[in-house]
């Protein structure tokens, strides 16, 4: 299907929640590192339109080849992001026009479809509902509609339907901000709710999404291999949090990125954390790395 993007990607790196903590040493090592692929899962600032508008316009200074799939703290910046990445992507283009070396940069995603190659073959990635906020509610849907034509729950499990059918592949990834509803509640909950509701109000503590579960259940009913979820949101704070990062269940590796904060202070100076995911058509290898900036 010649209208799927495609991008090599043996081995990616995924961001979690940046929430502002991105800087200038992250694009100087991701732009050196041997990664195909950057997987950014949202929230890329930490609520401020000053701070979201500097992250956007960090992250696309990026030379490398990545997918940014918005948050809910990116809402109100969604047509900046677009604009910002489009900017990149059109003075890229430009480049290449004159002859010049240029990489294809940083592209937002949502609702899309993506193939993913690799020497054993290739992978289809499903970016799922953009600025989710969990608990299965349809977060922001003027901007849905507007942006994306999606108008309500089920034109959002309509449309993930749609892509799992256009999905070349019969292996699959999922990119989202939060993950599906199914994985239960509690401390041990990957998408778990990590707030207190307002007092006398009632809600799940399973705060996954079931749009996404549905696109989940719906893909293995067609046929397909889920060989991973991606998604972020419900943070962990603390390396020693009971939120596992990786949960694997019915034969698909659920990754949850969001350690919030990102970047930490120890001895050795910042320590910035990402997740490295090595992918094939049969399998998925993560790993956790907190690298060190030297203070």
């Amino acid at each position: 299907m010649t209208d799927i993007p495609s991008y090599r990607a043996e081995k990616l790196a995924i961001l979690g929640d940046l929430h502002g903590r991105w800087n200038a040493q992250d694009n100087a090592y991701f732009d050196q590192a041997a990664y195909d692929l950057l997987l950014f899962v949202g929230d890329l600032g930490s609520g401020t339109r000053k701070d979201g508008l500097a992250i956007i316009r960090q992250i696309s200074r990026l030379q490398s080849r990545g997918l940014v799939l918005p948050g809910n703290n990116d809402a109100e910046h969604l047509p900046h992001l677009s604009a910002e990445l489009a900017y990149q992507s059109g003075r890229a283009d430009l480049l290449r026009a004159m002859h010049r070396n240029a990489a294809p940069g940083i592209e937002p995603c949502g609702y899309s479809c993506h193939q993913l190659l690799t020497a054993e073959g290739s992978v289809s990635l499903i970016a799922a509902r953009p600025c989710a906020t969990g608990g299965s509610v349809l977060s922001f849907p003027e901007m849905l509609a507007r942006t994306y034509g999606v108008h309500d729950r089920e034109g959002s499990i309509a449309r993930l339907r749609t892509l799992v059918d256009r999905a070349p592949d019969s292996s699959l990834v999922f990119l989202a901000h939060n993950g599906p509803a199914g994985l239960g509640g509690g401390a041990e909950g990957p998408w778990s709710r990590d707030f207190p509701l307002p007092e006398g109000e009632e809600g799940p503590d399973d705060w996954g999404d079931d749009d996404l579960s549905d696109a989940i259940a719906y893909a293995r009913a067609r046929g397909k291999r889920v060989l991973a979820v991606i998604a972020g949101h419900m943070h962990r704070r603390s390396t020693r949090s009971a939120r596992p990062f990786v949960l694997e269940r019915d034969g698909t590796v659920y990754i949850n990125a969001a350690v919030v904060p990102r970047i930490r202070v120890s001895e050795e100076g910042e320590l910035h954390h990402f997740l490295e995911l090595r992918l094939s058509p049969d399998k998925v290898e993560v790993q956790e790395h907190w690298h060190p900036f030297g203070s």
